[in-house]
């Protein structure tokens, strides 16, 4: 008989947070998840060392809220991260324009964690992944860094592109909200009974 395996500490976390799944996902290479998941495991532990650091030292007013847990820090900089709104791209008279429009803050979130994590491969420095990773996390944390120079990029794009929105095309409504129109009917004259 096979022995049914329990899952893990690691894992439990994992769940709770839609966040931080996807921020696994986003590591994961090659479909080793097991080293995906270690990564984040060591970021975070790593990332909790240089909270307690940075709060020894300098004593920041940002940073003082090292009794809340890691993880809601870990959260508070992906939404610093994530943009308000999201660039589609439309052609326009042969010409192509990045036009922006809302969409849902699940999407966006995910922009943001995607950019943090390209941030983190594109440092060229000689240290491990998951030091990099953690150094980003806290730039973020201060506004400052790659990620937060990224989102300012994509806001001067938005300002470009604003001309263009009343090209995109309006929400559908659904199909369950069906509008009656309400006509008089006319009497016909001509007719005979």
């Amino acid at each position: 008989m096979h022995r049914i395996k329990r899952p893990r500490k690691n894992r439990r976390i994992l769940k709770k947070f839609d966040d931080i799944s996807f921020l696994v996902g986003c590591l994961n290479r090659h479909g080793k998840k097991n080293k995906a998941i270690s990564i984040f495991v060591k970021m975070y532990f790593f990332f909790k060392k240089e909270l307690y650091l940075r709060q020894k030292l300098k004593k920041e007013k940002q940073l003082q809220s090292f009794s809340k847990s890691v993880l809601y820090l870990i959260i508070k900089s992906i939404s610093l991260a994530t943009p308000a709104l999201i660039l589609r791209p439309k052609t326009i008279a042969g010409k192509k324009h990045k036009i922006p429009y809302l969409a849902p803050l699940l999407r966006r979130r995910r922009m943001g964690i995607r950019w943090i994590v390209k941030s983190a491969r594109d440092l060229k420095e000689a240290k491990p992944f998951f030091q990099k990773l953690a150094k980003i996390f806290l730039d973020t944390l201060q506004n400052k860094g790659s990620v937060i120079k990224r989102k300012k990029e994509y806001y001067t794009e938005f300002l470009k592109g604003r001309l263009y929105v009343r090209f995109l095309k309006p929400i559908q409504k659904k199909k369950n909200e069906k509008f009656k129109k309400t006509r008089k009917k006319k009497k016909n004259i001509f007719r005979s009974k």
